[in-house]
């Protein structure tokens, strides 16, 4: 496993991003966090939406350290890798549904 930097908080996009964790639009203006990660000579930068991090640092904390994920494997907010039976995703979509 590589190394990465401090985590930056953006308060507001200067364009569009597509979020790392779960694939959804980060939207211009909006906050996000981002870090870089080195691997020997592979170096890339990490997006995410502010509650997407707050999944992923979740994760690693049950995990007992850094975590490794793949790309848009998550849906946003959550750390469950898209299992049907999720009730955080379930909580977060019928509150979703109910803001409509």
């Amino acid at each position: 496993m590589g190394t990465m930097t401090a985590v930056e908080k953006i308060k507001a996009a200067r364009k569009s991003h597509c979020c790392d964790w779960c694939g959804e639009r980060i939207d211009a203006w909006q906050p996000y966090s981002r870090w870089r990660w080195f691997d020997g000579s592979h170096a890339g930068t990490v997006r995410v939406h502010p509650e997407c991090e707050e999944a992923g640092a979740e994760l690693a904390y049950e995990e007992g350290g850094m975590i490794e994920f793949s790309p848009h494997d998550n849906p946003r907010g959550c750390n469950c890798g898209h299992a049907k039976d999720c009730e955080r995703c379930a909580a977060r979509e019928a509150m979703e549904r109910d803001a409509q």
